[in-house]
């Protein structure tokens, strides 16, 4: 984040917000402080990729033994949390 910050000084202009994109209430306050302004470029880096590959060991994403709740942090983060 440093470089980030780098860019605000020289950059007035560009503001910073950091989120939780998993907290849909911290997602819906930072809306609240931003109603009506525009949003020129909205920059969303988040993601996860959620338990590794059979291949590696782990058995969490093979049909029948799926850890559902891995599986949800995953929609949630890489899915649901950039729709809201």
């Amino acid at each position: 984040a440093a470089e980030l910050h780098a860019l605000r000084t020289a950059h007035p202009s560009l503001e910073v917000h950091p989120l939780d994109v998993a907290d849909f209430a911290t997602i819906d306050a930072l809306a609240a402080r931003l109603a009506g302004r525009p949003i020129d470029v909205l920059l969303n880096n988040a993601g996860v990729f959620g338990p590794k590959a059979h291949s590696e060991g782990d058995r969490r994403q093979e049909f029948g033994s799926m850890d559902y709740g891995s599986w949800a942090e995953v929609l949630l983060v890489n899915l649901m949390a950039p729709m809201k």
